[in-house]
């Protein structure tokens, strides 16, 4: 899977693209770890309420919800433990998994 270079904030990230049913339903299980300024972009077809869940994780996420404009409609953060999953609070169309701690240093 090649990665494409996202612009947030004057920061660049590289991000794994997931827009198939069965590249969202695996999205980073099963990785042992996530590259520094590296994660994975969530494309859905059409806008939706969303839930994210930390299915065989090995590291804390970040999410960032966002709609089919690329503006941002909820933040988030989950634990590797993490037994609930985050749900969007309205309909978005794409999900950017990062790091924990992404959010924060980009100043999202």
């Amino acid at each position: 899977m090649g990665l494409y270079q996202l612009n947030v904030k004057n920061k660049s990230l590289k991000v794994a693209i997931a827009d198939t049913e069965a590249l969202r339903y695996k999205g980073l299980s099963g990785s042992e770890r996530l590259g520094r300024h590296k994660g994975m972009l969530f494309i859905f077809p059409d806008k939706a309420m969303i839930t994210m869940v930390m299915r065989d994780m090995n590291y804390d996420l970040d999410f960032i919800l966002l709609d089919n404009h690329w503006k941002v409609i909820q933040l988030g953060s989950l634990g590797k433990d993490d037994v609930f999953g985050i749900r969007s609070e309205s309909e978005v169309q794409m999900i950017l998994e990062v790091n924990k701690g992404i959010i924060q240093e980009f100043d999202i």
